[in-house]
């Protein structure tokens, strides 16, 4: 329309000039020209006016288009946000469904702001049990006592005390230091899926001797049996022995009856049987005649020597514990577990004649006094030890800071279970 305007506009003029001409020569065309000037000059008049009003109403039209879409735009969000808010509250409604149950079994919090909880469940999946124990974090905001951090025992519903898993959670700067987790609010979740399914129970051997007895005449012979362990609770509800010693030199199995140990050493299992024994070279560079001699004197399960008798009743009380359900490995991985906070370091630990000796090296806190520092931890630990039978003294050395020693006969018991009181504890501590 602007372009027809210009048209008009410009014959207009063309006319009038024309006009002018003819007005000068004064050859009678100038009127007629004249008129037609007057009517081009009207009709892009009426253009522009057509033109104005198109661009209104273009212009009009349009904002009233972006009017619509603006609108459609803010539906769309309202709508996707709706559906955002319906999905979460669907998601959070799906988790509170699939959270199995639980039963706190025992339960402590001590003046540290450390919560100890074990609880049962039926559950046995590795992210169920992650999720009841992230669950705790929640637990502990609605106490009344201000809460550090967490530890949660998790054992199988209607099963053995046997723990299938453990986790531990720091809530502040302070649990970050008690539990050694990496940061606050995060879940260290131990998973222990060989305590799940339920074992059958250890059948005990009808014979007068015991792997014991073959581990002592052995030692008597000074036959090398270096790092003797009873792993009896370990390996022979799987197996269906009824008693395993190892050591790193030779392992000594014990079957319910001599029947029972020829029947497994028919299927090409261990070295040598005898009675109801069986042992198995772990180094296959020892000597093993001197072994299977010695073994040989063990076939009479009826009889029993005198020397056997008394070696048996003679054993030394460091012998008694190397039979008991621990060992040092079991001890120094309750220690890194329990016992140890953010960047401490486990210097060495020992289990001999019934005493567990440790040396910790305590990292810098200033949070926590170095003092303060030595009881939660030795706190935590006993606590932990104390579930376990096999020793008499635990003594933790702390670097620089100084010595804990408590006999478990110091123990108390309430409902929740046996522990060290801590003012017993900081009573204990003597400077190095």
């Amino acid at each position: 329309m602007d372009a027809i305007a210009g048209l008009l506009f410009l014959g207009a003029i063309i006319l009038l000039i024309m006009t002018i001409i003819g007005a000068i020569k004064k050859n009678g065309k100038a009127k007629k020209r004249f008129l037609a000037a007057v009517i081009c000059f009207v009709l892009a008049v009426i253009a522009i006016q057509f033109t104005d009003s198109g661009k209104e109403a273009r212009k009009k039209a349009e904002e009233e288009q972006a009017k619509k879409e603006k609108s459609e735009q803010g539906e769309k969000e309202a709508e996707a946000k709706k559906t955002n808010t319906e999905e979460k509250e669907n998601k959070i409604e799906k988790e509170n469904k699939e959270v199995v149950s639980y039963k706190i079994v025992q339960e402590r919090l001590n003046s540290a702001g450390i919560w100890y909880v074990t609880i049962s469940t039926p559950a046995t999946k590795e992210d169920e049990l992650t999720g009841l124990v992230n669950q705790f974090k929640g637990l502990a905001e609605n106490k009344k006592e201000k809460i550090s951090s967490i530890f949660v025992n998790i054992q199988k519903e209607n099963g053995s005390s046997a723990l299938i898993g453990k986790g531990k959670i720091a809530l502040d700067n302070k649990g970050v230091a008690q539990t050694g987790v990496e940061k606050i609010g995060a879940v260290n979740f131990e998973y222990l899926p060989e305590n799940i399914e339920d074992k059958a129970p250890i059948e005990e051997s009808k014979s007068k001797y015991t792997a014991n007895d073959v581990l002592q005449a052995f030692k008597d012979a000074n036959l090398a049996v270096p790092e003797d362990r009873d792993n009896t609770s370990k390996q022979c509800s799987d197996l269906g022995c009824s008693q395993l010693i190892t050591t790193e030199a030779v392992s000594i199995y014990q079957w319910p009856t001599e029947k029972k140990a020829k029947e497994i050493q028919n299927q090409d299992f261990g070295d040598y049987q005898k009675g109801t024994f069986i042992i198995r070279f772990n180094d296959k560079s020892v000597e093993q005649e001197p072994y299977k001699r010695i073994l040989d004197e063990f076939k009479n399960d009826e009889t029993e020597t005198k020397d056997k008798k008394e070696a048996k009743e003679e054993k030394s009380e460091e012998d008694k514990h190397q039979e008991a359900s621990i060992n040092v490995e079991d001890v120094k991985k309750d220690i890194e577990y329990s016992g140890l906070g953010a960047h401490d370091k486990l210097v060495g630990v020992t289990f001999k004649n019934g005493e567990i000796k440790g040396t910790i090296e305590l990292a810098k806190n200033n949070l926590i006094e170095p003092k303060d520092q030595a009881v939660t931890g030795y706190s935590q630990l006993s606590d932990s030890l104390l579930k376990k039978e096999g020793w008499d003294t635990l003594t933790i050395e702390y670097v620089n800071v100084g010595t804990i020693s408590m006999k478990r006969s110091e123990k108390e018991t309430n409902e929740i279970g046996d522990y060290f009181p801590s003012i017993e504890i900081e009573k204990k501590l003597t400077s190095n």
